[in-house]
């Protein structure tokens, strides 16, 4: 009886390990989503750009596997179109974050001539926290940004999108 129990025991902790490693694994799911806000230009003579600038951006909206997200972004405003060294957090309702590096490219606009710039960037997931404290993935994310015509320092009216993109966690 002893022996009999000991084994019942030792197949149910058998059983339990396995099955919380299997429920562990993680595996790639699709990201996609969608926010929008603002960018503005922050003067900063220790930012890394030529110009003196960060761009700073700000959004709210939808994103998948996060619910309600609280967006923002920084990367040393270019002379150029390459975008470069940029980092974005997003927050979900709950507080558990997703950290993104990401570089691209945007048209420089045409002065004296409103338009939407279209920001083309790749992204890496680098990390996050909460249950996204060992998320990974990447992908492709657009920005679309209502340029007014004329430099100035913002706010300029902006959203941005996720597709092509997977998260593990």
């Amino acid at each position: 009886m002893k022996r009999t129990m000991l084994i019942a025991v030792t197949c149910a902790l058998v059983l339990l390990v396995f099955s919380a490693t299997a429920s562990a694994k993680r595996v790639d799911r699709p990201f996609k989503g969608c926010v929008s806000g603002q960018v503005v230009f922050t003067p900063d003579p220790a930012s890394p750009s030529p110009t003196g600038l960060w761009t700073d951006s700000s959004a709210v909206g939808h994103v998948s596997h996060l619910g309600r997200t609280v967006m923002s972004s920084r990367h040393p405003t270019p002379t150029g179109d390459t975008i470069t060294g940029g980092n974005m957090k997003l927050v979900a309702a709950n507080g558990d974050e997703v950290r993104i590096a990401y570089s691209g490219s945007a048209p420089f606009p045409v002065m004296g001539v409103p338009s939407t710039i279209v920001v083309a960037v790749d992204f890496t997931i680098v990390g996050g926290s909460g249950r996204f404290a060992h998320a990974s993935g990447g992908g492709e994310m657009t920005g679309y940004v209502e340029f007014p015509g004329e430099l100035n320092l913002g706010p300029w009216p902006a959203c941005w999108t996720w597709r092509h993109a997977t998260i593990r966690y």
